[in-house]
Formats: structure tokens, C-alpha cells, sequence
């Protein structure tokens, strides 16, 4: 029985050190480039400069038509391998990312997650956050394809 009672404890203490910790303003404080880009047919990886091609689009094309896809798709992201966001004091945000430039942002809660979303708008336009290995993580719905567009930003 003492096993027991040992076993369940090192179990308890294991689950809540991996659950993920409530983000704050202080988590997010520096600037974040961005390393990676996951969707729906396949993952960027702008470190490393290669495509990682999904299970899906592997079985549908050829290993040419995956190398053709690769180049194509890094030469037309390389812009998009600047990405970064600064995030200071006071809620501000700094970034040359198109649609968010400089902004001030809040952190909310919903349904036992964290949302980014503009102080400036209504909350309709959530993105999942958090940070796990080091990387702060952005779900982005994709309505169009369905799941979420993941970026993975390092500082």
C-alpha cells in the first residue's frame, strides 16, 4: 500500500509540473522571431530551411513534385522568416507582421486557455498562446482548411 501511495504522488507531481503555466505580460516581454510555421500540408521550418511535408501530401505527390513544392514554398515564405514580435511593457507590441504592426494587446481567458487578441477589438478574433520548450506558440484558426495554423516564435 506504501508503493501505492508513493507511485500515485510521483504521478501527481509529474502531471502538474508538464501542465502548462498561466502566461502573464512579464512571460511574454522581448522579441520572438519566428521559427516555424505548421499547417495543414506540411511544417516550415525557417531555422533549418526545409519543408516538412504532411502524411496527406506525401502520398499525394511524387518525391520531385515534394522537392518542387519545397523550393517554391521557401522561396515564396522568405519574407515571412523575418517575422517577429516585439512585446514591451505596458501591454504594447511591436511586429512587421502585416496585420499587426504596433499595437497594445490583452491576454484572456476562455474555456481554460489563453488568447491573444488587440486591446482594440472585440474578442472574436482569439489566438491561442502559450509557451512550451522555451518556444511561445500561436494557434491561428484556419477556417479555410480547418484545425489551426501553428507559429512557433524563440526569443
Amino acid at each position: 500500500m506504501k508503493h501505492l501511495l508513493t507511485l500515485l504522488l510521483v504521478v501527481a507531481t509529474a502531471t502538474a509540473a508538464t501542465a502548462q503555466k498561466k502566461l502573464t505580460e512579464k512571460d511574454l516581454l522581448g522579441k520572438w522571431t519566428i521559427t516555424s510555421i505548421g499547417m495543414y500540408m506540411g511544417t516550415i521550418d525557417f531555422k533549418k530551411q526545409k519543408f516538412i511535408p504532411s502524411e496527406e501530401l506525401k502520398a499525394d505527390m511524387t518525391e520531385e513534385d515534394l522537392e518542387m513544392a519545397e523550393t517554391a514554398l521557401l522561396e515564396s515564405m522568405a519574407g515571412v522568416a523575418e517575422y517577429y514580435m516585439a512585446f514591451e511593457s505596458g501591454y504594447k507590441l511591436e511586429s512587421n507582421i502585416d496585420n499587426v504592426g504596433n499595437s497594445t494587446y490583452k491576454i484572456i481567458e476562455k474555456d481554460g486557455k489563453q488568447y491573444l487578441t488587440d486591446a482594440e477589438v472585440q474578442d472574436d478574433d482569439l489566438v491561442e498562446i502559450f509557451i512550451k520548450n522555451k518556444q511561445l506558440h500561436f494557434l491561428v484558426p484556419d477556417d479555410e482548411n480547418g484545425g489551426n495554423i501553428v507559429l512557433l516564435f524563440e526569443k
